[in-house]
């Protein structure tokens, strides 16, 4: 009887720290969980918006392709609002506020989306997303304005002659146009991706102006410059694509952080849009007509769709 009075003591002690960390064990996979999904919607996300940006599309020469930055936008957040099932306009308007920064990255410069305050049509401040003019990939060394894009070709701008000078490493170091030329071809790549990568922290920089508006806007959170060492590598800043910052968005008791990206590599696979019609799931090619029925979801190849239960449609 001692004994089974000694275990029942042991049981009434042991047990409600069990429960705590049953609890805390629970509350952690399902926030483990739910930060997985959001990081899938947000990747899928950015690599919609890439893939919708880019028309006149070249296999063979990325670099060429050009970019349509509203379309690329509204796909981004049209496909969160799908996924995070946002059909309120007022609410999808609200996504904006967890995304401070888009950088489109062009060829030869960056356009920047990201809140600005301004004055609107009728006179009212306003606080909104804007497109802000394009940075170009350019330094300036002695008088002349060295401008780079992401294939290999030059533009030399003599500001003292009004001249400039076109053309790929070869043809501009045989006039001896600009010192950077005296550079090896290897070398001056490693100089245009420094100034590529320096262009879009610069941008980022963004941030510190976006975090003045809080107080206007009734949003409390401090966005923070995130570390981009291990993301700006080669292969993303020489292919026409996107990246997004996404930081202070719920999720329970604390609050979600991204840098997403994405490049034009993806423009090979397309858009499938998912649509429910009359209790039946199918997925389409953009350039459709006939499509019937609610998008429900878009994907970026035609495997997922399939994965998630839809079906070839009539415009497939």
């Amino acid at each position: 009887m001692k004994a089974i009075r000694y275990g029942l003591i042991f049981l009434l002690i042991i047990t409600p720290s069990l429960l705590v960390n049953y609890v805390q064990v629970r509350g952690e996979l399902t926030r483990s969980y739910k930060e997985a999904y959001y990081k899938q919607v947000l990747s899928k996300a950015i690599d919609a918006g890439t893939i919708s940006m880019i028309e006149d599309f070249d296999i063979n020469d990325r670099s060429q392709a050009h970019m349509n930055k509203e379309r690329a936008v509204e796909t981004f957040f049209e496909v969160i609002a799908l996924n995070f099932k946002t059909v309120d306009k007022y609410e999808r308007q609200g996504l904006k506020k967890y995304v401070p920064i888009i950088l489109l990255i062009d060829h030869d410069g960056i356009i920047t989306y990201s809140p600005e305050l301004y004055a609107n049509l009728d006179g009212y401040q306003v606080i909104d997303h804007v497109f802000h003019d394009k940075v170009y990939y350019s330094e300036q060394v002695e008088g002349q304005v060295i401008s780079y894009n992401l294939n290999d070709t030059y533009k030399v701008l003599d500001m003292d002659k009004d001249i400039v000078f076109k053309g790929s490493y070869n043809d501009l170091k045989d006039i001896n146009i600009s010192r950077v030329f005296d550079l090896t071809e290897s070398e001056l790549r490693q100089r245009r991706q420094s100034l590529l990568v320096k262009t879009i922290e610069n941008e980022l920089l963004r941030l510190n102006d976006i975090n003045a508006y809080n107080g206007l806007n009734g949003h409390s959170y401090a966005f923070f410059i995130p570390d981009t060492k291990g993301d700006l590598t080669t292969n993303t800043v020489e292919s026409i694509g996107m990246m997004a910052i996404i930081q202070g968005m719920p999720m329970g008791k604390s609050s979600f952080n991204m840098l997403a990206l994405s490049g034009s590599g993806l423009k090979e696979l397309g858009l499938i849009y998912g649509y429910s019609h009359d209790g039946k799931d199918t997925y389409h090619k953009e350039a459709c007509d006939e499509i019937e029925g609610q998008l429900i979801e878009i994907f970026v190849d035609q495997k997922e769709a399939a994965r998630k239960g839809y079906y070839p449609g009539s415009c497939w």
